[in-house]
């Protein structure tokens, strides 16, 4: 029991932390940011910790920290930015600009797919897992 308080303080330190580190780049603080990005970035810092928030719910509610109508609220608001994000989110994507081959990579498109069979980590292809497994 003490152990899952110590993770669960550590995961809430490091969520303080990144949300202060993001809150201090978009002021500036690492370099000028572009002002037509802030309003989709702070959707990401808001999504971000809402999503986190929605995933320890339970906790929250059972511990009194959380009302059942703040809980719905959480879930209706982070319902809600994933649905504004959604139209950048091709956008928001080719801004880490990952190479190509990782964007076609097996995993990448069909993800339920890829996991439905034993794939060696990539190292094989589901045609060359079925020979393998048929031989």
């Amino acid at each position: 029991k003490e152990q899952d308080l110590i993770q669960a303080f550590a995961k809430s330190y490091a969520d303080r932390i990144i949300c202060e580190a993001f809150k201090e780049t978009l002021d500036g603080k690492y370099g000028p940011v572009d002002p037509s990005n802030v309003n989709v970035l702070n959707k990401i810092l808001h999504l971000h910790l809402l999503s986190t928030l929605e995933k320890d719910l339970p906790t929250f509610l059972s511990s009194g920290l959380l009302t059942s109508s703040q809980a719905e609220q959480v879930v209706t608001i982070n319902r809600r930015l994933c649905a504004e994000l959604a139209p950048s989110a091709l956008a928001l994507i080719e801004s880490f600009g990952l190479p190509e081959e990782m964007l076609q990579s097996p995993i990448a498109s069909d993800w339920i797919g890829y996991n439905s069979y034993d794939n060696q980590g990539e190292l094989q292809t589901k045609d060359e897992f079925l020979k393998v497994l048929n031989n």
